[in-house]
Protein backbone atom coordinates (compact mmCIF):
# COMPACT_ATOMS: atom_id res chain seq x y z
CA UNK A 1 0.00 0.00 0.00
CA UNK A 2 1.61 3.16 -1.08
CA UNK A 3 2.08 5.93 1.77
CA UNK A 4 -0.38 8.64 1.74
CA UNK A 5 0.19 12.49 1.84
CA UNK A 6 -2.70 13.17 3.33
CA UNK A 7 -1.99 15.10 6.57
CA UNK A 8 -5.20 13.57 8.52
CA UNK A 9 -5.76 10.15 6.69
CA UNK A 10 -8.52 9.31 8.84
CA UNK A 11 -10.60 12.11 7.68
CA UNK A 12 -12.66 14.60 10.54
CA UNK A 13 -12.74 12.70 13.82
CA UNK A 14 -15.59 13.17 16.70
CA UNK A 15 -13.49 14.39 19.53
CA UNK A 16 -15.17 13.96 23.63
CA UNK A 17 -15.65 16.77 25.30
CA UNK A 18 -17.12 17.97 28.28
CA UNK A 19 -18.87 21.71 29.34
CA UNK A 20 -17.08 23.80 31.67
CA UNK A 21 -19.38 25.75 34.62
CA UNK A 22 -19.34 28.69 31.83
CA UNK A 23 -20.19 26.70 28.75
CA UNK A 24 -16.73 26.41 27.09
CA UNK A 25 -16.61 23.62 25.04
CA UNK A 26 -13.41 21.59 26.88
CA UNK A 27 -11.22 18.34 25.28
CA UNK A 28 -11.73 15.69 27.43
CA UNK A 29 -7.96 13.67 28.23
CA UNK A 30 -7.84 10.65 29.12
CA UNK A 31 -5.22 8.09 30.73
CA UNK A 32 -3.59 5.08 29.22
CA UNK A 33 -3.23 1.93 30.75
CA UNK A 34 0.19 2.78 31.96
CA UNK A 35 -1.00 6.53 33.23
CA UNK A 36 -0.03 9.26 30.85
CA UNK A 37 -1.88 11.42 29.52
CA UNK A 38 -3.77 11.75 25.77
CA UNK A 39 -6.65 12.23 23.35
CA UNK A 40 -9.06 10.23 22.45
CA UNK A 41 -10.60 10.51 18.74
CA UNK A 42 -13.40 8.31 17.30
CA UNK A 43 -14.14 7.71 13.65
CA UNK A 44 -18.08 7.50 14.01
CA UNK A 45 -20.81 8.30 16.34
CA UNK A 46 -21.38 4.67 16.83
CA UNK A 47 -17.84 4.09 17.92
CA UNK A 48 -18.12 6.89 20.39
CA UNK A 49 -21.56 5.89 21.80
CA UNK A 50 -20.32 2.41 22.02
CA UNK A 51 -17.30 3.39 23.98
CA UNK A 52 -18.36 6.48 26.02
CA UNK A 53 -21.66 6.30 26.29
CA UNK A 54 -25.22 7.74 24.08
CA UNK A 55 -24.53 11.01 25.97
CA UNK A 56 -21.24 11.92 25.51
CA UNK A 57 -20.51 15.47 23.63
CA UNK A 58 -17.99 15.25 20.71
CA UNK A 59 -16.74 18.23 18.53
CA UNK A 60 -15.59 17.34 15.11
CA UNK A 61 -11.65 18.27 14.46
CA UNK A 62 -8.97 16.94 12.15
CA UNK A 63 -6.26 15.09 13.90
CA UNK A 64 -4.08 17.91 12.75
CA UNK A 65 -6.28 20.18 14.62
CA UNK A 66 -6.15 17.92 17.86
CA UNK A 67 -2.82 17.56 17.73
CA UNK A 68 -2.13 21.65 17.68
CA UNK A 69 -4.62 21.73 20.87
CA UNK A 70 -2.12 19.23 22.25
CA UNK A 71 0.95 20.56 21.64
CA UNK A 72 0.94 23.50 23.98
CA UNK A 73 0.31 20.64 26.85
CA UNK A 74 3.07 18.31 25.97
CA UNK A 75 1.20 15.96 24.95
CA UNK A 76 1.50 14.13 21.41
CA UNK A 77 -0.68 10.62 22.13
CA UNK A 78 -3.97 10.52 20.28
CA UNK A 79 -5.65 6.76 20.63
CA UNK A 80 -7.91 6.62 17.71
CA UNK A 81 -11.20 4.17 17.95
CA UNK A 82 -10.02 3.01 21.63
CA UNK A 83 -11.97 -0.23 22.62
CA UNK A 84 -11.85 0.17 26.15
CA UNK A 85 -12.37 3.15 28.84
CA UNK A 86 -12.87 3.47 32.48
CA UNK A 87 -16.86 5.19 32.54
CA UNK A 88 -16.83 9.57 33.29
CA UNK A 89 -16.79 10.73 36.15
CA UNK A 90 -20.65 12.81 36.72
CA UNK A 91 -19.89 16.35 36.49
CA UNK A 92 -23.44 17.45 36.79
CA UNK A 93 -23.79 19.58 33.00
CA UNK A 94 -26.67 18.06 31.22
CA UNK A 95 -26.78 21.16 28.54
CA UNK A 96 -25.35 20.89 25.25
CA UNK A 97 -23.66 24.33 23.35
CA UNK A 98 -24.97 24.64 19.57
CA UNK A 99 -21.46 23.63 18.28
CA UNK A 100 -21.37 20.14 20.27
CA UNK A 101 -23.00 16.81 19.07
CA UNK A 102 -24.38 14.49 21.06
CA UNK A 103 -23.19 10.92 20.27
CA UNK A 104 -26.54 9.33 20.48
CA UNK A 105 -27.79 7.48 17.65
CA UNK A 106 -31.25 7.38 16.29
CA UNK A 107 -32.94 5.16 13.80
CA UNK A 108 -36.03 5.86 12.31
Amino acid sequence: MPATTDPDPVGPLLVPVRLSPTGVSVVRLMQTAVGRRTAVAFTTPEQLASVLGPEQLAVRLSLSALRAMLTPLGLAEVVVDPQLTARPVADGSSAAAPDLIRSKVERP
